[in-house]
């Protein structure tokens, strides 16, 4: 029996001096833009005929994980990379991405493994996902699903190390456990927003006066994670430099944080 005829990548040209998508990618997006185009190319060079088809859950939730960005700046990404005819139009309709440029440039292997360069799919030759069939999934699927799960457990391990890092860096403290900003990550919180409660708190009067609460667990609970975040760091009559919401603690919100802070996450 023939070997079956390989029709996928291992590498791809990759010039230093950029076109017109790149610098407008770059523009819109920074580095995420960057990054995405060329993940996304080593993407379609590992997949089968270069046909990724974002309709299937656990591949779209590889590519974000992939790319590191989330839905909504990925689709923002995939829109403009559509405007700019970098990817196709009428698959990207239908949630599939086909890059006419990247196939014909890889066109020379192909040609020295003596076959034939895949072509674009007609709509009609994409085969519909099978159906669960009584609650079963396949082999293939399921080591998709964990190799996204473990590739974002990884993804927001490096985001909440970052976070716990940058804490360090500005209270000149030591904390390593970040199981109080794991699962503020796992609910779609960003590294962002922890890094605003940081600052915010930086500046707070109270939190000055008592360094003890200016960690982890105090810091980033989720009964408090929208009070902290949304803080606005003000100066009072005398100069000092406190916050809204904690100008205003009475003895009874103290003892309430601190209750809150020894028994919850």
């Amino acid at each position: 029996m023939a070997r079956p005829k390989k029709t996928t990548v291992d590498y791809f040209p990759h010039d230093c001096n950029h076109h017109k998508t790149m610098f407008i990618l770059e523009n819109k997006f920074g580095n995420d833009g960057y990054a995405f185009w060329f993940k996304l190319l080593e993407v379609l060079g590992q997949t089968e005929n270069h046909v990724f088809d974002c309709n299937n859950p656990p591949d779209w939730e590889f590519l974000l994980a992939k790319t590191r960005v989330d839905e909504v700046i990925a689709n923002s990404i995939l829109q403009t990379l559509v405007n700019l005819d970098a990817i196709d139009p009428e698959l990207w309709s239908n949630r599939i991405i086909w890059c006419q440029k990247f196939v014909v440039r890889i066109s020379d292997v192909y040609a020295r493994r003596g076959s034939l360069c895949p072509q674009k799919p007609g709509l009609c030759q994409q085969k519909p996902h099978s159906p669960v069939v009584s609650g079963n999934k396949s082999t293939q699927t399921k080591l998709k699903e964990t190799r996204v799960k473990e590739t974002k457990e990884e993804y927001i391990g490096g985001q909440a190390q970052k976070i716990l890092e940058y804490l360090n860096q500005k209270k000149g403290s030591k904390y390593e456990d970040d199981s109080f900003i794991i699962p503020r990550l796992k609910e779609g919180r960003t590294i962002q927003e922890c890094i605003q409660i940081i600052d915010n708190k930086l500046q707070d009067s109270y939190f000055i006066e008592n360094p003890k609460y200016l960690c982890p667990e105090t810091l980033f609970r989720k009964s408090k994670f929208d009070k902290y975040l949304n803080e606005v760091p003000i100066k009072n009559h005398l100069g000092a430099t406190t916050t809204k919401n904690i100008s205003s603690l009475n003895q009874w919100e103290i003892e309430e944080d601190e209750r809150e802070r020894q028994g919850k996450v």
